[in-house]
């Protein structure tokens, strides 16, 4: 596996903005497109903030990015 791309929030959402007071951290991630059998692309609303995203999940320190 190979890294495709690395994007940042204000690259997809130029209007994002830190928290007052708190530091942008970066933290790799996966993302997978997942298709179904009618090629419907599998996405997940984040209801809360208002966005949509891939399925995925964040890298922690010693995972190997298959794993992820």
């Amino acid at each position: 596996m190979e890294l495709l791309r690395t994007i940042t929030e204000g690259e997809v959402y130029p209007e994002f903005k830190a928290v007052k007071g708190e530091k942008n951290k970066f933290r790799k991630a996966v993302r997978v497109v997942v298709f179904d059998n009618e090629n419907k692309v599998a996405i997940i609303n984040v209801s809360k903030l208002n966005y949509y995203k891939l399925p995925g999940g964040g890298i922690e320190e010693s995972e190997p990015i298959e794993s992820a």
